[in-house]
């Protein structure tokens, strides 16, 4: 599967991968929608740092929580330590992961019932959207030649 051609929407937004190479290191980006929220979850192998690139969120782990901005750098989740992100305004975020195995994941707190869901369970191909946009722009360009006089 061609990672770079996937977006996977969420309730709270919608997540796409830029990179992955065979050592299994993985990157991605995050559109958290203002006042969503992913599921309070951890993996048990992979460390994931996220790097806050635009807007402002929450960060809730086993320890408390943590407000950050574009400003502060980044946050470290270490394998095993539990941990979700509110977007308080519209955020985009990179994930780096230190590993590509997206089903490395156990979710024990999610608002929209996806407590014992696989990852990913909605996949989008980019090709599927943009035909699909071709196809919405030339029904309204023949709808409009049509009925114009």
């Amino acid at each position: 599967m061609n990672l770079k051609k996937i977006i996977i929407e969420k309730p709270w937004g919608f997540e796409y991968a830029v990179f992955k190479n065979k050592f299994n290191k993985f990157v991605g980006i995050l559109h958290i929608n203002k006042g969503e929220e992913t599921s309070f979850h951890c993996h048990m192998k992979k460390k994931t740092t996220l790097f806050i690139l635009k807007g402002k969120v929450e960060i809730t782990t086993n320890k408390g929580k943590k407000i950050l901005n574009e400003k502060d750098g980044n946050i470290i989740f270490k394998p095993q330590e539990f941990h979700s992100t509110k977007a308080i305004t519209n955020a985009i975020i990179m994930e780096m992961e230190t590993s590509g195995n997206r089903d490395d994941l156990i979710r024990i707190k999610d608002k929209y019932g996806r407590e014992n869901e696989p990852y990913g369970k909605e996949m989008i191909s980019i090709d599927d959207i943009i035909e699909n946009d071709l196809k919405k722009k030339e029904k309204a360009y023949n709808n409009r030649r049509c009925c114009t006089p």
